[in-house]
């Protein structure tokens, strides 16, 4: 294989942008990330520009920004998160850090960057082992203060029904808000019925109850 005597130079400007770019993502300014996005989405349009090695540098520098202060630049890094995600996922292994921050989004006054979570988690829930995104929604849903956040991530979660753990679904029969009460009992009802009822004799044990006051007719 032949390469031509400027190839090494090449290499080094291409790496030496690359460089900067990462500096751009990394800045404390929001007009140097804006920077940093565009010369990323510039490569992403451009054929061969943008290599899947590219993208396990570049994805975990756009977590943070889901949550910049700065409106066009969470915008934009949501953009170019949702673009790398859906092209590079294969390549991906630290999608799931980025669920809290796609979580806290749902719920952004900016329709367009709650949009952008929505889809974000429905990739990743549909991507990832359940062991990495759940203990996140587990936690929103008991102890989030915000009821429509709570509410929209339920209906993300809902078509997961049989990967998610069975009692923390049980025990948001009790909830207080009705829609989230009838979407845990749907979950149920689709669920494997021997494993529910096996859940729920030991949640009856742990409480210490002769009747079990969760325990329904899933048959119906």
């Amino acid at each position: 294989f032949f390469r031509p005597p400027y190839f090494s130079k090449f290499i080094k400007i291409l790496k030496m942008a690359d460089s900067f770019v990462i500096g751009y993502l990394s800045s404390g300014e929001a007009s140097q990330i804006a920077r940093g996005i565009s010369i990323v989405e510039g490569k992403l349009n451009e054929s061969n520009q943008f290599q899947p090695e590219d993208a396990v540098q570049i994805f975990p520098l756009l977590i943070p920004l889901l949550m910049h202060i700065h409106y066009k630049v969470r915008k934009n890094a949501f953009y170019l998160f949702l673009s790398i995600l859906n092209r590079f996922s294969d390549y991906l292994d630290s999608t799931s850090d980025s669920v809290p921050n796609c979580i806290a989004s749902l719920i952004c006054v900016d329709e367009e960057i709650a949009e952008c979570a929505h889809q974000a988690l429905e990739f990743i829930f549909d991507l990832d082992d359940p062991k990495y995104w759940w203990p996140y929604c587990e936690k929103t849903l008991f102890n989030s203060k915000s009821n429509p956040q709570r509410i929209k991530l339920m209906f993300i979660i809902y078509s997961h029904f049989d990967e998610i753990p069975v009692l923390p679904i049980i025990k948001l029969l009790d909830d207080p808000i009705f829609t989230i009460q009838k979407m845990a009992y749907s979950m149920l009802q689709f669920n494997d019925q021997e494993k529910i009822q096996t859940k729920l004799e030991k949640y009856r044990t742990l409480l210490g109850m002769d009747n079990n006051p969760y325990e329904l007719d899933m048959t119906q």
